[in-house]
């Protein structure tokens, strides 16, 4: 019997790569103790044109990630 596919379970693993958020597949870059060094690393992201987000991660601080517009 075929298992139906759930996108909580494969994206909502813990310390996963990748994650998809608003339709979109964001690749986890680093994961920084303070929200600030974090935010300044996703600017310079923007800055050469990709989307970066900041995200508070489970227990380890904030992660950032990356998606790459083609």
């Amino acid at each position: 019997m075929a298992v139906k596919y759930s996108k909580v379970r494969d994206f909502g693993a813990k310390d996963r790569k990748t994650r998809k958020m608003s339709n979109k597949m964001w690749t986890l870059r680093r994961v920084y103790r303070t929200k600030t060094i974090a935010k300044e690393t996703a600017q310079r992201y923007r800055a050469k044109g990709w989307l970066a987000r900041v995200i508070k991660s489970v227990d380890k601080g904030w992660a950032v990630y990356t998606h790459r517009p083609r």
